[in-house]
């Protein structure tokens, strides 16, 4: 769709973001039966995202578009679609570990969830009632969580925009790695704070190496 071309270099580099990609993920392979649902569809879910990336290079691209008018209705677009697939919670695996929500109670959950939101009720998923106070303000997160996300949408765009898509997506490969350097820091990670495993870091030299070489 784009027309480009690639040379040896380019090809070589990519096998070896997605070598360094199946280092990190070793340790996870003696779960990996039970996981391959989830794995083959996150694998499928990279169709329309390549399809998006690609799309946004052609408007950035062809159409000069503005990088903050492209996110504007990006937002849009995500909005809309995040309604069209509300019904997912109904549904236990997407739920997990908590049973889906009935549809009944649906606006009920919605309320408060947006309540816990500010930090008043919580929902308690086996009970299925709305019981005891949300120890934290869930909404001062998201706002911090916001202020990030909202620079990597925009620097993303801009990367599509004055680079490639497909650069993108061979840099956004050693967030991988990075990630669990990050969850080292209990201030950063809190309960989620991980080892940096051996995996990690040969994860992180090949994926590094494999950026220079592209």
């Amino acid at each position: 769709f784009l027309h480009s071309k690639y040379r040896l270099v380019h090809y070589v580099g990519a096998v070896l973001v997605v070598f360094g990609v199946c280092v990190r993920l070793i340790p996870k392979f003696s779960t990996f039966s039970a996981s391959l649902p989830w794995i083959l569809m996150m694998v499928a879910a990279q169709v329309p995202a390549a399809a998006s990336n690609i799309y946004k290079e052609i408007g950035l691209k062809g159409a000069a578009l503005d990088v903050w008018y492209a996110n504007a209705w990006i937002g849009v677009y995500q909005f809309l679609f995040g309604l069209a697939t509300v019904w997912t919670v109904s549904l236990d695996a997407f739920m997990d570990p908590h049973p889906g929500v009935p549809f009944s109670q649906l606006l009920n959950y919605t309320a408060a969830a947006n309540e816990c939101f500010f930090g008043k009720v919580v929902y308690d998923a086996q009970l299925r009632q709305y019981q005891e106070y949300c120890s934290d303000v869930p909404a001062l997160i998201f706002a911090v969580y916001i202020v990030f996300n909202i620079i990597y949408n925009h620097l993303m765009l801009y990367v599509f925009k004055k680079g490639s898509s497909v650069l993108f997506v061979i840099a956004s490969a050693l967030r991988l790695p990075l990630v669990d350097l990050l969850c080292m820091s209990s201030f950063l990670a809190g309960r989620a704070q991980d080892d940096f495993t051996i995996y990690d870091g040969f994860a992180l030299f090949i994926l590094v190496f494999g950026m220079i070489v592209y």
